[in-house]
């Protein structure tokens, strides 16, 4: 009876281990994707700020 306990226990724990798991997988997956498009939106910025920099070196002023 014990034993067959300890076995229920151990299924039950791994089960909710693969939980936890499965939902960090997801949650890493959704950061990754959020960071990954935070970092493309802040090289875009970064672009148009190095653009407007530039135009404004060509013409002797600032924007």
């Amino acid at each position: 009876m014990l034993f067959n306990w300890l076995i229920y226990r151990e299924i039950i724990r791994h089960s909710v281990l693969k939980k936890i798991l499965h939902f960090v997988l997801i949650l890493s997956r959704i950061l990754h994707r959020y960071i990954n498009e935070y970092i493309s939106d802040a090289r875009l910025y970064q672009d148009v700020v190095n653009f407007f920099i530039e135009r404004s070196h060509h013409k002797g002023q600032r924007f």
